[in-house]
């Protein structure tokens, strides 16, 4: 996509021509790595962590938390 987004091409437009030909995949349908052209989804938001992240860091360390004091 990259190549005719420098082409000039819409993004948006180049992904509903790729989804109507042979070049329609799960990637480029629901889940776009190109920013902008599907809204809600991590391209679209910067690639920032949203609630999903937050809540696996606090998981992540209360388990470590957990861990260490077995060691001592």
């Amino acid at each position: 996509m990259v190549f005719f987004i420098r082409l000039g091409l819409d993004a948006k437009l180049l992904a509903k021509i790729l989804n109507m030909s042979s070049g329609r995949c799960w990637s480029s349908e629901l889940y776009n790595p190109c920013p902008g052209v599907i809204e809600n989804i991590p391209s679209s938001n910067n690639y920032e962590g949203g609630f999903g992240v937050t809540l696996m860091t606090k998981v992540s360390i209360k388990q470590l938390s957990e861990k260490r004091k077995d060691y001592f």
